[in-house]
């Protein structure tokens, strides 16, 4: 999550069972205290069971957390097993008896039909924010359509059943007698040996090293490692052991009238797909089952979209299989040339796959779930005499689908018949692999599509729009390539007597001369697969290359003055938390990061609006289009969108061409500008632009380099196959050894009380540590099994958490002294403070009813230079955290961030914050009060107005037409005193420079995705009020 925020999970909390005392997680309350074997009256068997989880070998990022809604995410885990599990080698488990009826999950109870009234299984009608969950007809578990209060749908997994017949669940060995780090003789040669695998040693790992140092000098005998053969040794013997490692096969590619070998290290696929599913700690992590989510509007049940598995591509494709049962094991792949060198005198050729059946934050995070490189393409060198001729670039592209196919040709039985595996929930499915997405920038689209690109008549790799009609932005429909048809022009063209004949009609369709791969997959279509992608669309590539080069243009015609203004506005934008904060010109070409790019794109038309009036013809029209873009960026990037969400992006898109088409100083046929034609169609048939970015495999590239930095600059390929391998021996050690602590944690806790013991898991239930920081959850509810009653209002969203924090001084400081730690611009602000918090803390205590109070002349108070607030995001409904600074010297800078503060139900201001101020325990007249906290505030709520002055109105004219919220600062000594409860979350706005009023201001309401929404879908620019009544 962008903008100053740190995505987080829901905050966890627990609150004591009102029957028999025990502390059960908010989320399952009411599942709990509905079949608590304490409740009174007739005894009801409870079937909820925690499910300890945690993190184990698995690194995932905080801001790759889950799209889906709120409710912490629970991982299900297999017990131990003396020997691992491989559903491919041995016959699944039986499935023909039943388990008790107390065991199966009530989400998999097939009681509601598709077309039932919602009233009978909610005992109520739908209401705002219910949510339905209409599963595919085809689902294994026989699921049927289920409608959720908000408060109690999840998207947990139901908790895995235990094995039939005295089974053991899969698993590796972790009992307590193994040893998971074996190979290795002691944990602590692992250990050891693991941190010098990671080779590259920043400041973390040289800090590392010298603990590990220190702990061996306490425990020698630990350490057994004797040297470098030694561990190579050890290394051998894990990689043999664990891991899957990239093996040297040789592609034979004829050219002309020889036939060319070149060597391809991979890994084949299926290999990678068994490694995954027999994963003990990722096997209850899944999906398989399509599914459509709706959430009732407050009129109606309206879809969403987030993981791949909520969109119609899925949905569809699990209906063609010819077998019950049936679902796919869908690939996300990737596959892209990167400069090892720092000249790039040295490319590599990865391909990467991830597994879109787990939820994203564990795809797109960094462990044994995420990223796995299957594949070193080789290169063709480009031979002077060959260069540049169609037939050698023909051949080219031969040889990347010939070696492409070494590595998927594993697959393709399977994408036929299909594979029987005994899933987590028990149920054994019929699993057909199918490359489901590739992702890729648009010149990697055109080899796998086998097009010819740029150039020729129809140069896009997804659909047959004409050159001529680039960039199709205006709603026409052009018919889309499918595998099929290509398929059959590949097959008539070949079979044609002539070279001319087949020439021509290949160029009827813009296609080369290639037998493409992904045609021999089954269910899988190259075409659909294709996948629009927002960084090298927008930030480095229509943004970056185009829309910022014409800006540069324009700032030079316009002369060196106006440039010289530009970056004095742009180095007087307020900071924000993880927003690049550029300051020259000449900065903006100096990087190839494309999220610095995309930190700019938010900014740039705030800061240079006033360069360009009205009549300045060119520079006007290109904020509209620079504005338009952002807005398209904005909607892009929602990680939850509706049908709503997709009806206004798509909106935006036509009016984004419009707007080019009304720039005639450019021309706009270039791929990156057509491509967003299929953003809105990916994102309803593929889930959220997070499941087919390109920026999660491009983070892989580093480890490559890294691995290019301290090889001898030959034989990198070998060099790369060793330590992939090795990595991923040690991923598997490391879970390994965390689940041998977990249960040994286990072992020597306290036992579940005794009045639990008729639900307490069972020696051979799956379970896994807390994480520490909670995972939102991927997309399958489980319910509670009693309905709500049908009076019981909605449950309003959490209210966000403010906790001030970094104190100026450890003692309290006199109020009266508050005045001479404060910025000299505003000092005055804090003029009458004491009669002003004074006149608040009677306004607040007369709403409770107690009685008024005098602030003694001494008074101390604690003065506070953060906040750190967490509030429910509007995108996803995930907790997420702003921290707002005041200070007057933060890295040498005077910062006082912005705030939006809810005054009233439904209205707000935003205000900025100068302090906030702790007020004595004794001062709230109630002993179980702290602290009393208050925020010293200038509220951005005076009217604008433009008093006729002529740049005033032009700037207003402006402004509506480039949809910025303009709002105006009261005077700085007119601040006032409000509670930090009615904080809602941070505010970014930026001086309005285009106004002759230096007190006006421009709300940035792209900061993130939180902000946008409210903007857009609640109006929250109409609900800013102006001359509110603050009472202080």
């Amino acid at each position: 999550m962008r903008g100053g925020r740190k995505k987080r999970g829901l905050v966890k909390a627990e609150t004591a069972c009102q029957h028999c005392q025990r502390l059960v997680g908010n989320q399952g309350l009411r599942n709990h205290e509905d079949n608590c074997p304490e409740r009174p009256g007739p005894a009801q068997q409870s079937t909820t069971r925690e499910v300890h989880s945690q993190d184990l070998g698995r690194e995932f990022p905080q801001d790759l957390r889950d799209v889906a809604q709120p409710g912490p995410h629970r991982s299900h885990v297999p017990s131990s097993s003396q020997e691992p599990y491989d559903p491919f080698e041995q016959p699944p488990y039986p499935i023909d008896s039943t388990p008790a009826i107390h065991e199966i999950p009530p989400i998999y109870t097939p009681d509601l039909d598709a077309h039932q009234d919602p009233e009978e299984h909610l005992g109520r009608p739908p209401r705002l924010d219910d949510i339905r969950v209409e599963p595919h007809p085809r689902n294994a578990a026989g699921k049927r359509t289920r409608i959720y209060a908000y408060e109690d749908y999840t998207t947990d997994l139901p908790t895995p059943k235990r094995p039939r017949g005295g089974q053991e669940a899969p698993n590796r060995s972790t009992n307590a007698e193994s040893k998971p780090w074996a190979p290795f003789t002691t944990r602590m040669d692992y250990d050891f040996a693991a941190m010098l695998q990671a080779a590259h040693l920043n400041e973390p790992q040289i800090k590392a090293f010298i603990a590990m140092a220190n702990e061996i000098r306490t425990r020698p005998e630990d350490f057994t490692i004797v040297d470098e053969v030694h561990l190579k040794g050890i290394w051998a013997a894990a990689s043999k052991k664990h891991g899957h490692g990239l093996e040297e096969v040789v592609v034979e590619v004829q050219y002309e009238n020889e036939k060319i070998q070149y060597p391809l290290w991979r890994i084949p696929a299926w290999d990678w797909c068994k490694e995954l599913l027999n994963d003990p700690l990722l096997k209850g992590e899944f999906r398989f089952d399509a599914e459509r989510l709706f959430r009732h509007n407050g009129k109606e049940f309206e879809r969403f979209y987030n993981e791949p598995w909520t969109a119609n591509d899925w949905w569809r494709i699990q209906g063609e299989f010819p077998k019950e049962n049936a679902a796919p094991f869908a690939i996300i792949l990737y596959a892209d040339k990167t400069k090892l060198s720092t000249m790039g005198g040295k490319k590599g050729y990865p391909v990467y796959v991830r597994c879109a059946n787990l939820p994203s934050h564990i795809r797109n995070g960094e462990g044994l779930g995420g990223g796995r490189m299957i594949g070193w393409l080789p290169i063709v060198p480009e031979d002077s005499d060959k260069s540049g001729k169609k037939p050698f670039v023909d051949f080219k592209r031969v040889v990347w689908h010939a070696a492409l196919y070494e590595i998927l040709a594993s697959l393709i039985p399977y994408t036929e018949s299909g594979f029987s595996f005994l899933c987590d929930d028990d149920i054994e499915r019929w699993l057909y692999p199918i490359i489901l997405i590739l992702s890729a920038d648009f010149e990697e689209q055109c080899v796998m599509s086998a097009i010819r690109g740029m150039g020729a008549k129809y140069p896009c790799p997804i659909c047959l729009i004409p050159a001529d009609a680039f960039p199709g932005l205006d709603g026409r429909q052009f018919p889309a390539r499918t595998t099929s048809s290509m398929k059959a022009i590949y097959t008539e063209a070949n079979a044609m007597e002539t070279a001319a004949e087949r020439e021509g009609l290949f160029q009827s369709v813009g296609l080369r001369n290639v037998e493409n791969v992904f045609w021999k997959l089954k269910y899988s279509d190259p075409y659909s697969a294709l996948s629009w992608d927002r960084l090298h669309a927008y930030h480095s590539g229509l943004f970056r290359k185009h829309i910022l080069t014409e800006f540069l243009t324009l700032l030079e015609i316009l002369g060196r003055d106006m440039s010289s203004l530009f970056e004095k506005q742009l180095a007087a934008a307020p900071r924000w938390r993880d927003l690049a904060h550029l300051t020259h010109i000449s900065q903006f070409k100096e990087y190839s990061d494309g999220r610095v790019y995309e930190d700019l794109s938010k900014i740039i038309v705030f800061v240079s609006h006033n360069l360009f009036p009205p009549s300045d013809e060119r520079g006007y029209q290109w904020l509209k289009i620079a504005r338009s873009y952002l807005e398209l960026d904005m909607w892009s990037s929602l990680r939850n969108h509706t049908a709503t969400t997709v009806r206004l992006g798509e909106e935006e898109l036509k009016r984004f061409g419009v707007e080019i088409a009304l720039y005639t100083w450019k021309v706009w046929n270039f791929p990156k500008a057509h491509s967003q034609a299929h953003l809105f169609f990916d994102i309803i048939n593929k889930g959220v632009t997070l499941n087919f970015t390109t920026k999660f495999f491009e983070k892989m590239h580093r480890v490559a380099k890294i691995y290019w930095n301290i090889s001898n600059y030959k034989d990198i390929e070998k060099l790369i196959a060793r330590l992939t391998r090795e990595e991923l021996a040690a991923m598997i050690i490391g879970q390994n050894i965390a689940i041998y602590d977990q249960e040994a944690q286990e072992r020597n806790s306290a036992t579940e009380p005794a009045d639990f013991a008729d639900v307490a898991p069972a020696a051979d239930d799956r379970r896994r540590p807390e994480p520490s920081t909670p995972a939102p959850e991927p997309s399958t509810p489980a319910a509670n099994t009693q309905a709500p009653a049908p009076n019981d209002p909605p449950s309003p969203p959490p209210a966000p958490c403010v906790v001030p924090g970094s104190r100026v001084q450890r003692e309290d400081i006199l109020l009266d002294d508050i005045r001479l730690l404060m910025a000299n611009e505003y000092a005055p602000a804090l003029g009458r403070l004491r009669a002003k918090l004074e006149q608040r803390v009677n306004h607040d205590f007369k709403a409770r009813g107690a009685p008024n109070i005098r602030l003694p002349r001494d008074i101390k108070v604690a003065m506070y230079q953060r906040l750190t607030v967490d509030y429910t995001s509007v995108e996803d409904s995930t907790t997420v955290v702003d921290i707002l600074r005041m200070n007057r010297d933060f890295h040498h800078r005077v910062r006082y961030d912005c705030a939006l503060f809810e005054i009233k139900t439904g209205q707000y201001i935003i205000g900025r914050l100068l302090t906030v101020l702790g007020l004595p325990a004794a001062i709230s007249q109630n002993k179980r009060q702290g602290e009393v906290q208050y925020a010293v505030v200038i509220p951005f709520d005076a009217r604008v107005t433009t008093d006729r002055h002529p740049e005033a109105i032009l700037n207003q004219k402006r402004c509506s037409e480039l949809r910025m919220k303009q709002i105006r600062s009261r005077r700085i000594q007119d601040s006032v005193i409000l509670p930090v409860e009615s904080i809602v979350r941070g505010a970014l706005v930026v001086q309005d420079s285009g106004s002759p009023f230096p007190e006006d201001h421009l709300v940035m309401d792209v900061v993130d995705p939180d902000f946008f929404l409210r903007m857009r879908l609640q109006n929250l620019g109409d609900c800013l009020i102006v001359d509110a009544k603050l009472g202080g």
